[in-house]
């Protein structure tokens, strides 16, 4: 997916939730999409999130780039091949560390 594309469905995604500010969502990107959000205890039935696959890792880390530059929790990720670009819902069961 290319940078544009991963913003839009983001943004369009934000627009559906009932949060009103970006610190209220964790923005990363990983090489394993499945590992990372078990390890942020991200519930995959009933919860809040969204992930996109970017076309390449360059694109990814723009993509995080931009929703951390916008306030939202997350730091810039390292690792050789992060393709998938997620969000959540900050709650209190996630892990944000």
């Amino acid at each position: 997916m290319t940078y544009d594309k991963i913003i839009e469905t983001i943004d369009s995604h934000l627009a559906r939730s009932s949060k009103p500010y970006w610190g209220d969502y964790f923005i990363g990107i990983t090489g394993n999409l499945e590992e990372q959000l078990a390890y942020h205890k991200v519930p995959k039935n009933n919860f809040w999130y969204v992930w996109c696959r970017a076309d390449n890792p360059t694109i990814a880390r723009q993509a995080e780039k931009h929703y951390l530059a916008k306030g939202m929790e997350g730091s810039p990720a390292s690792g050789d091949n992060p393709l998938f670009v997620y969000c959540y819902e900050i709650a209190q069961f996630t892990r944000e560390a």
